[in-house]
């Protein structure tokens, strides 16, 4: 169950580390502004998933599109996302689906960093046959958040992350 734990994880990041101060709203640069779909999530989570000894992606289906107003506000739809992996416990799957929305701000140029406002994702976790379903609140996970890099240009969007405890680095990106 904790190897879904880090998937939970990678979703919230994805929407914006938590940031307790309130923004100031300033206006997002231009090459972030718009409409975006997730790009090659199998090889994303791949990624993800590469240090975690005896865990293997096996493919991942659905959708995740964001939405990014000049303001910051942002909306994250996850649309029948799916995660097929194989874990020393057996076949697993990890739907999820719904959206959430919150604010972003920039930094310094090349860096966000972001807050949830407002969560309807639901997830359910299959593993050994079994699934359950849970509604899935990221309000609060944190009362400081960590800066997240991102590169874009009028095509693509990539958010870089690293993990602190690992020293591993992946990237979600996404493409209009």
């Amino acid at each position: 169950m904790s190897r879904y734990c880090l998937v939970l994880a990678i979703f919230a990041a994805i929407s914006g580390s938590v940031y307790s101060a309130e923004p100031a709203h300033a206006q997002m640069p231009s090459c972030l502004v718009g409409q975006w779909n997730a790009s090659d999530l199998d090889e994303t989570f791949k990624g993800v998933f590469a240090n975690i000894p005896n865990a293997q992606i096996d493919r991942v289906g659905g959708d995740v599109v964001l939405l990014i107003q000049p303001s910051g506000a942002y909306e994250i739809r996850y649309v029948g996302l799916i995660v097929y992996a194989t874990l020393p416990t057996g076949p697993s799957a990890m739907a999820m689906d719904g959206p959430l929305k919150g604010r972003m701000q920039e930094i310094q140029p090349g860096i966000v960093v972001g807050s949830i406002n407002e969560s309807d994702v639901t997830s359910t976790a299959t593993i050994l046959g079994v699934s359950t379903t849970n509604e899935i609140l990221f309000q609060g996970q944190s009362p400081t958040g960590s800066p997240v890099d991102y590169d874009c240009d009028g095509n693509w969007l990539s958010f870089i992350f690293n993990t602190p405890r690992t020293g591993q680095q992946f990237s979600f990106t996404f493409v209009r």
